[in-house]
């Protein structure tokens, strides 16, 4: 797989607070799982460690959730 489609994505120009953005991703079943373990195991605490702030660690972990829940409808929810 060229590095171009590995790394496919759709990026709203300038989304405001209250917009919604979908983002399409293909990538190989072992990249899903590994993703999926990644999302599994992240912590509050990772999210607060990378965040710019409390209110940004929140919205992180929101987006993880909905990332994760994704991947589940996908096939590939780790235990």
């Amino acid at each position: 797989m060229s590095e171009e489609n590995h790394l496919s994505y759709y990026k709203a120009a300038e989304p405001g607070p209250e917009d919604e953005v979908t983002v399409f991703l293909q990538l190989p079943a072992e990249e899903a799982e590994a993703l999926a373990q990644l999302v599994k195991r992240q912590t509050f605490d990772d999210y607060l460690d990378r965040a710019a702030d409390e209110d940004e660690a929140y919205r992180m972990r929101g987006a993880s959730f909905k990332l994760r829940r994704a991947l589940a409808e996908a096939g590939f929810a780790p235990r």
